[in-house]
């Protein structure tokens, strides 16, 4: 804009950067005066959506296309303007800081690697003429659904209405973020109670909102990146202060504090109040809570890339959409899903998400079929046809097309990111040191000898796992406390009644042996655990005496040496200790045969046959552990002692003598063999 400013105005830079970063008042939106009074117009003239009165003034709504004929796509934030947050529009920034970013890591990344692929593709084989994007969401909504829709978003409206309403009352602007600190304020509680700041217990009256309130993310966003309405609340200046990148529990639980945010928290909703338990971040992290997360994500990111990848073209129609929801049926009626490799364990009629390759079969699909069962399933109610009906009788589209999507599906080789976690050393010297991952776990334990280390927990937090007596793992450290906990706790199964007894217990004036309780008042226990000294990342003082101690836990590659003696050796390179400066050699002779970092690809020789892997972890001990490049969720499956996939296990001999090697697969899945290793 600056350049724009001299150029089309005469203005010199010093005036030209302070009319560009001239704050607007509030109130102005992203139309002209003289477009916005047209498209009102429209919509006044008619009932009819915005979309259709934008299209009434002959302008489309969404389509930015500027009639620019691109011979490959630029970075996403050049295209995607309206989505990103706005960058520095310095020409001698990279791309990134430039245009800005979209604020959605997997939405970043997706739109990366889409760009890489695309770009590829168009060097080797030219612009395609179309495009089609299949879209994580659910086929056309009947007119019931649709009604449904409408119901909600004239309640969403009038709530609004009504906020803007208190608002003014309030003397506040009606924007929408102070219409969602009034929103979080109204989920605290009922109208005809009190709401509380969840993390302190004081009334928060609506003179307070906006002067002593402050938006909280309950769960950390550093760590969740979860910035849903059911991971916010409104809550006092200083209680978020005091409770920075912490949960409610971290910050509070086990102190005087926590009876009273307890107390609180039936007036929260329960897809807030959860969040407040202990293991609330392990919740998070499950199964379930990450694969809701993932397919919210792969709706925005699918969306969006129509949007990216119509900058190829000067018009449109070269871009198309599919739901999910139609190749699912078709691969299932045509007996698509047992072309995979679970087809023997009777899931033929299953989507085989286990193997990646199940992306390829959705590409199959054709778009004219599937657009022709989606809008019978608009009709659906009307008529009475349905989706699968239709996909039932919808033929292969010629003789032979499963017998050559199976031939396609042998050839396919999947590309992973490696995570190589790159260190800067030449930033690290002129003082930008960063680091590359995560240096070792948050726990931070006492010493007691080279084997054994100490931890305090608050008693509140103990699973089954620490309070029953085992030979390995964890152990509370005073063996009283320990038998005492396992007696009370015994037959006890859920998390609730475990830690209603184990605050019972704490309370109680006496045991039941009648004898006086010593730990009454309880609130930390000392947890011992095995931990070697070769295993764990000192923190030592000034005369190199340990201090405390943590568990490395994340490792940054793994090496094969070949020693003098012609033998090789194993060694694992921390993510602690890759940041330092030395360079870890078992010999001074020693020569490396092979470095890999998760999630590399490699190769190995199998009964006579080429298999291609990636690495998914490694260990010191038990070396290597390799997943084929088809196969998903394998860490997950490899825990669950029911599911027969297990990883291919290799130390470094075996890994010798396998020829193993890193390969290199591009965007396109060509591979790249170099000679194996000797």
């Amino acid at each position: 804009m600056v350049e724009w400013l001299r150029e089309t105005y005469g203005l010199d830079r010093a005036h030209a950067e302070r009319t560009a970063n001239a704050p607007l008042p509030n109130g102005y939106g992203r139309l002209g005066e003289t477009a916005t009074r047209r498209i009102l117009a429209a919509l006044m003239d008619d009932v009819r959506t915005y979309s259709d009165a934008v299209a009434a003034c002959g302008w489309h709504h969404s389509d930015h296309r500027t009639g620019e004929m691109l011979d490959a796509l630029p970075y996403y934030g050049e295209i995607l303007d309206r989505h990103v947050i706005p960058g520095t529009g310095d020409r001698a920034d990279d791309d990134v800081k430039r245009f800005g970013r979209i604020t959605n890591p997997t939405a970043h990344i997706g739109l990366n690697q889409l760009r890489r692929l695309v770009n590829l593709i168009i060097t080797v084989h030219g612009r395609p003429d179309e495009v089609v994007v299949e879209l994580a969401r659910e086929l056309k909504m009947s007119e019931k659904q649709k009604a449904e829709v409408n119901r909600k978003n004239r309640n969403n409206r009038a709530a609004a209405e009504r906020r803007n309403e208190e608002l003014t009352h309030l003397n506040q602007p009606q924007t929408g973020a102070n219409r969602m600190m009034l929103r979080l304020w109204e989920d605290l509680g009922p109208a005809i109670g009190p709401r509380c700041c969840p993390y302190t217990g004081e009334t928060i009256s609506p003179a307070m909102i906006f002067t002593h309130g402050d938006v909280d993310h309950i769960l950390p966003y550093s760590r969740t990146l979860d910035d849903s309405f059911a991971n916010r609340t409104l809550c006092l200046r200083e209680a978020n202060r005091e409770k920075r990148n912490q949960t409610p529990w971290e910050a509070w639980g086990g102190t005087d504090r926590w009876p009273v945010i307890e107390a609180n928290l039936k007036n929260l909703p329960e897809n807030k109040s959860w969040r407040f338990a202990p293991d609330a971040m392990e919740r998070f992290e499950g199964e379930n809570d990450f694969l809701d997360r993932a397919l919210v994500d792969t709706q925005y990111l699918s969306r969006i890339a129509k949007t990216y990848l119509e900058a190829l073209f000067t018009k449109g129609g070269h871009v198309w959409v599919v739901p999910g929801k139609l190749t699912e049926m078709l691969r299932r009626h045509w007996g698509l899903n047992s072309l995979l490799t679970d087809r023997d364990a009777g899931a033929g009629k299953v989507k085989n998400r286990t193997d990646h390759r199940h992306h390829a079969i959705d590409a199959a699909m054709d778009r004219g079929l599937v657009n022709r069962i989606s809008k019978a399933a608009g009709r659906g109610e009307e008529d009475g046809l349905s989706a699968e009906l239709i996909a039932r009788d919808t033929p292969e589209p010629w003789a032979g097309f499963r017998s050559d999507i199976r031939v396609q599906l042998d050839k396919i080789i999947v590309s992973h990111r490696p995570d190589h976690g790159r260190i800067d050393r030449d930033a690290r010297k002129e003082g930008r040191d960063s680091t590359a991952g995560r240096l070792h776990n948050d726990t931070a334990y006492g010493i007691v000898d080279d084997q054994t280390v100490v931890s305090r927990v608050p008693l509140l937090s103990l699973k089954p796992g620490d309070i029953e007596i085992t030979s390995r793992g964890k152990n509370i450290r005073d063996p009283f406390l320990q038998r005492h906990l396992a007696r009370v706790t015994r037959g006890k199964t859920t998390p609730k009644e475990i830690e209603a007894t184990l605050v019972e217990f704490a309370q109680a004036e006496r045991l039941p042996d009648n004898s006086l309780n010593p730990y009454r008042g309880l609130r930390h226990v000392r947890l011992v655990e095995s931990l070697q000294a070769s295993a764990r990342v000192e923190i030592t003082d000034a005369n190199g005496t340990p201090l405390k101690a943590y568990k490395g836990d994340s490792n940054h590659c793994y090496e094969i040496w070949r020693m003098p003696d012609g033998k090789p050796k194993a060694q694992v390179i921390t993510t602690f200790e890759a940041h330092g400066n030395s360079i870890r050699k078992p010999h001074p002779a020693a020569k490396r045969l092979l470095r890999v970092f998760k999630r590399d690809m490699v190769a190995i020789d199998r009964n006579g046959e080429r298999l291609i892997c990636y690495v998914q972890t490694m260990h010191i001990s038990n070396g290597l552990f390799l997943a084929p490049h088809h196969e998903a969720n394998a860490d997950a499956r490899d825990r669950d002692k029911g599911n027969p996939f297990r990883f291919i296990q290799m130390a470094a001999g075996s890994l010798i003598k396998a020829q193993i090697r890193r390969v290199h697969v591009d965007e396109m899945g060509r591979l790249r063999d170099r000679a194996p290793i000797h």
